[in-house]
């Protein structure tokens, strides 16, 4: 691409869906069988799990925190340096930045969605309860999982 995806409904509009599907099908299946499944598994998971909790944080645009967390374990599958990937990617500013730093609501959510993996909900910043944590901690594995048993 020419110009900078913003959001994933950005890069629908510019692709069109049936393009963005292959794209995110050849980048959850082609590791050449040297990466775990486990890895497309957790990339499902996080993603679902930014979605998720933008969802009750009642944020705009949701689809683009799945996003940023399906994005922000690409260099384990690619095995290439995030930095490096990132330079190759036509992304906003604004998405590199919260993949690298945590930056922006994206970024700071994907840091929270990083600690409750970890089990560090003390460190969470959203304002969540604790319980809704853990339950969208849940669904997000369920949910995960399905999608990776209709893969495989």
């Amino acid at each position: 691409l020419k110009r900078e995806v913003s959001s994933l409904s950005h890069a629908i509009s510019l692709l069109g869906m049936d393009q963005v599907k292959r794209w995110v099908m050849l980048f959850l299946c082609t590791s050449d069988g040297d990466k775990p499944l486990e890895l497309t598994r957790m990339m499902l998971q996080r993603g679902r799990m930014e979605e998720v909790l933008a969802e009750l944080l009642e944020r705009d645009n949701p689809m683009n925190y799945f996003f940023v967390g399906l994005l922000s374990q690409m260099d384990a599958l690619l095995g290439i340096p995030m930095n490096e990937l990132l330079e190759q990617m036509p992304l906003e500013a604004k998405l590199k930045s919260s993949l690298t730093d945590y930056a922006g609501e994206e970024g700071q959510l994907l840091q929270d969605v990083i600690y409750i993996e970890r089990g560090e909900f003390n460190l969470v910043s959203s304002g969540l309860p604790e319980q809704f944590l853990q339950v969208s901690y849940r669904h997000s594995i369920e949910w995960a999982n399905q999608i990776v048993k209709a893969l495989v």
